[in-house]
């Protein structure tokens, strides 16, 4: 029998994160959950958000199924979070809330 290989998913997050931001030092990764199930919360700076997430949100969906993956093989359910560290904003399916951003106050009602 083959013994389970360890998987650190904080560290894996962290390094995926990294790898496409400008500012690799501003990234914050916490984890929470329980023995079956792991919550992964990345924090990156405002100007970061885009690109973590990426085009059509690839970047945020390769980086999910990455952290899915190393999950199957220890038997653990990962969920991959992304917050902005300025403002009080998360992703969740890569994309931002409808309330999420500053409000145009000025704009006129059709």
């Amino acid at each position: 029998m083959e013994p389970k290989a360890s998987v650190d998913f904080v560290d894996l997050a962290r390094h995926l994160c990294e790898m496409v931001v400008t500012q690799p030092d501003a990234v914050e990764v916490v984890h929470a959950g329980g023995s079956h199930t792991v919550i992964i919360t990345a924090t990156v700076s405002s100007e970061d958000i885009g690109r973590v997430i990426g085009k059509q949100g690839a970047t945020i969906k390769a980086i999910r199924y990455l952290l899915e993956q190393a999950g199957r093989r220890v038997k653990q359910k990962v969920y991959f979070e992304l917050a902005n560290k300025q403002a009080n904003w998360t992703a969740e399916e890569g994309s931002p809330s409808e309330d999420a951003g500053p409000q145009d106050e000025n704009a006129e009602s059709e």
